[in-house]
């Protein structure tokens, strides 16, 4: 799992980097459904590590996001955490933009949710980062998003 730690190294040998996605399916994918909450949180940290990977087979995308994705209703915080903080980095491939737009209520409740068990600014950065990629689409959900985060603003002012 210490491959995470060496993305920018892997990124800089051409070699590495061609083999990237063909490790990560063989060795990583398999553990965001694992049976161990610590597996599961570290496959989504990694995948997070090389979420703006050049990934050629979108089937791999298409996949790593719906794992991702039901990571995010996990019961163990941890692994929520992780998962959401790494969902964000795959908006940078239009096929995860495409999957992700028809869910886009759901996922920002999934964020409001998470923000309320834990104050986080990563997960703060990844809530804006979701709404700035979706701007044209988030208007449907601005008034509860607005209400949530001053719900939130309040809770941490006081």
């Amino acid at each position: 799992m210490a491959i995470g730690h060496l993305e920018e190294e892997i990124n800089d040998v051409k070699a590495y980097k061609n083999n990237m996605e063909h490790m990560l399916f063989t060795h990583v994918f398999e553990e965001l459904k694992s049976n161990q909450a610590f597996l599961r949180q570290r496959s989504c940290w990694i995948y997070g590590q090389f979420g703006d990977y050049k990934f050629k087979d979108e089937g791999h995308i298409i996949k790593v996001i719906n794992s991702i994705h039901e990571n995010i209703n996990d019961t163990i915080l941890p692994v929520k955490l992780s998962a959401a903080l790494s969902f964000e980095k795959f908006l940078t491939h239009k096929k995860a933009m495409e999957i992700v737009k028809p869910h886009l209520g759901t996922i920002l409740k999934q964020y409001l949710e998470l923000m309320n068990e834990i104050d986080n600014e990563e997960l703060v950065s990844a809530l804006e980062y979701l709404i700035d990629k979706f701007e044209d689409d988030i208007g449907p959900f601005a008034v509860e998003l607005c209400t949530q985060l001053s719900a939130a603003y309040q809770r941490l002012a006081t």
